[in-house]
């Protein structure tokens, strides 16, 4: 249901591009987390964090399922536990096969691709530019890739 919301579907493409473009250059810079004073404060990022990685799982898996409730649910039944059990595995497997992360960023700015297409505000303008909506998935993923470049070309000048 909030795939209907006007252009909804559009931001949380873009907000997929946004991410897998952070999970490109944060592979190289390691950020660190500062240590909270106080447990309200602790308490508060752990939250903030939580709902930002629950959104963004939703959202993608939203975008990849195209509106299908079924395929929400499953999305939504089968990444949770991946995410909760599975991050130890992931964490080893991008440790030792790095090429990993290109391809998680690359599904990321595809699947942004995808839902910024299917937003049903943009949907007239993507029936008269075809060529537009075959394309632009496979240009999100050349973008977001060529721009994680371009910023560690930038950040090793530093």
């Amino acid at each position: 249901y909030l795939l209907k919301v006007p252009f909804l579907q559009c931001a949380g493409g873009v907000f997929l591009l946004y991410l897998g473009y952070q999970l490109l250059i944060e592979k190289k810079n390691t950020q660190h987390v500062k240590s909270s004073t106080s447990l309200w404060k602790a308490i508060r990022t752990i939250v903030l964090a939580d709902l930002f990685m629950s959104l963004d799982n939703v959202i993608a898996v939203a975008g990849a399922s195209h509106g299908d409730l079924f395929l929400v649910m499953v999305g939504l039944f089968v990444s949770v536990p991946i995410i909760i059990w599975g991050s130890k595995l992931i964490h080893i497997a991008l440790n030792r096969v790095p090429l990993l992360i290109y391809a998680g960023s690359g599904l990321l700015a595809y699947t942004g691709g995808e839902m910024i297409v299917r937003d049903q505000k943009l949907s007239y303008f993507m029936a008269q530019h075809s060529l537009v909506e075959t394309l632009l998935p496979v240009l999100t993923v050349v973008f977001v890739i060529l721009a994680s470049i371009y910023y560690e070309q930038i950040a090793d000048k530093k």
